[in-house]
């Protein structure tokens, strides 16, 4: 058992844990070992930005990892995540965030279904350069298994400019 424990930097979980409160911080990794669970009494935050998103997954793609909260809300924002089961009994919500796969539990409130790239060159997974119009502001997303990606006149200002596939690149179709 832990009271708060904060993850200022890239963090691994390897064994379940009972939590007073679990934070993620800004721009980092958690991976947490699946086949685990992590109990939060209190609180559970997991709050990104646009341009530092947090990402969360189990150790292994396609095995899902737990996080438990037997009452309330858990909120988190601006998250990549996949094969993470939200239960015991509090609302689970995910806005802003990549359902990259394997997730139950949560209610993902993003309700995009295309992505289009805008601002030249960049990372896949920079949610600066997806846009949920052609040629429009920044959807802070990146693609999901669900969303179609678009390669527009309106996706590169000239000449040269690349899309680099950093991480695994996921979409419906393209």
């Amino acid at each position: 058992s832990y009271h708060k424990v904060t993850f200022n930097g890239d963090g691994t979980i390897y064994q379940s844990g009972i939590y007073d409160s679990l934070i993620f911080s800004p721009g980092h990794t958690y991976i947490i070992e699946n086949n685990r669970t992590q109990t939060i009494n209190n609180k559970f935050k997991a709050d990104g930005t646009c341009s530092q998103p947090i990402q969360i997954h189990s150790n292994s793609t396609g095995i899902k990892t737990t996080l438990s909260q037997g009452s309330g809300t858990v909120t988190v924002s601006y998250v990549q995540m996949q094969d993470i089961e939200a239960t015991g009994g509090a609302a689970f919500i995910a806005n802003v965030t990549s359902d990259l796969g394997n997730n139950s539990g949560w209610t993902f409130t993003s309700t995009v279904t295309d992505l289009y790239w805008i601002g030249g060159s960049g990372n896949w997974n920079d949610g600066n350069h997806w846009s949920a119009t052609s040629g429009g502001a920044s959807a802070c997303l990146i693609p999901s298994p669900s969303i179609n990606v678009h390669f527009d006149a309106n996706s590169f200002v000239s000449n040269g400019q690349t899309v680099t596939f950093n991480v695994y690149a996921y979409c419906k179709s393209m």
